[in-house]
């Protein structure tokens, strides 16, 4: 008897493409993040240097210092915007990080054990339905766009700053006039 099975062997393959789109989903979310710290650092080889292996978390705090400005227009502002990223991290954790197994009905299941302090040993065990990671995905997919959207917005106020502080220094606008904008 084998002791694990190979994956032509398991009853629900659902869950292997549901957790591939999953992976896929915040690499292009973290990508995103990263795209939009670039070009707050004037995507130069300097900035490149920067950014270099910064995990999602070190990438979600510089990111919501330097796009505060425009973070507004998200729903909910920027606080909510990285709260919602951070709770979608977490959730795709449980995920990644857990053992799979499939139990009884052929169902999925993920495992998850835990050593907890003078306690001992956690073990967890829930089944889950491809569904659920496959909207976790479209929900990272969503955040990501909404983080594009931000990055563009960030790109025309900088223009805009840029040109009215030549405005400015021309004489053609006072300093409130130029700040207001």
């Amino acid at each position: 008897m084998a002791i694990h099975a190979s994956k032509r062997d398991l009853p629900n393959k659902a869950i292997f493409g549901a957790l591939g789109q999953l992976v896929y989903a915040f690499a292009q979310l973290e990508q995103s993040l990263l795209h939009a710290l670039a070009t707050a650092l004037g995507d130069t080889e300097e900035a490149n240097v920067v950014l270099a292996g910064l995990n999602f978390n070190q990438a979600l705090d510089r990111f919501s210092v330097l796009y505060a400005t425009v973070g507004d227009s998200y729903e909910g502002g920027m606080s909510k915007l990285c709260s919602t990223l951070a709770a979608l991290t977490a959730e795709r954790n449980r995920h990644i990080h857990s053992n799979w197994a499939f139990w009884g009905s052929g169902a999925p299941a993920r495992i998850r054990t835990r050593l907890k302090r003078n306690k001992g040993v956690a073990f967890s065990m829930e089944t889950v339905d491809p569904g659920e990671v496959l909207h976790l995905a479209r929900r990272m997919d969503e955040q990501t766009e909404a983080i594009y959207r931000l990055r563009i917005q960030y790109m025309e106020v900088r223009v805009t700053r840029r040109v009215n502080l030549q405005r400015s220094m021309a004489g053609e606008l006072t300093i409130p006039e130029a700040q207001a904008n």
